[in-house]
């Protein structure tokens, strides 16, 4: 790859600081463009109600505790239940960080 006019090339550095190591970090986070806040995606705890007192899973497979994902049917898509609400503990902030050691 040649040097842009901003700076060395990935030969080059390579070249010049052999051997090195770089950390490199990447990270998005969904944003609703109406009011600039955080979506994140709506869940809801593993229960369908109650019988003789005692809490019913709705998926008899995960624990009562488990919180599970809400989805909507919208124009034949199944598509994430999303919210803007700040702290909440059955919301899952939608993104992601991805951080990546390089060696040269």
């Amino acid at each position: 790859m040649k040097a842009g006019s901003d700076g060395l090339g990935s030969e080059q550095i390579a070249s010049t600081g052999t051997p090195s190591v770089v950390y490199i970090e990447v990270a998005w986070n969904l944003i609703d463009s109406a009011n600039g806040r955080t979506l994140s995606q709506v869940y809801v705890p593993n229960v369908m109600g109650k019988k003789n007192g005692k809490e019913i899973p709705s998926i008899k497979s995960l624990e009562k505790s488990m919180l599970r994902p809400v989805f909507v049917q919208f124009n034949g898509a199944v598509e994430p239940v999303l919210s803007t609400d700040d702290g909440a503990d059955s919301l899952n902030r939608l993104g992601e960080t991805v951080s990546a050691r390089v060696l040269w």
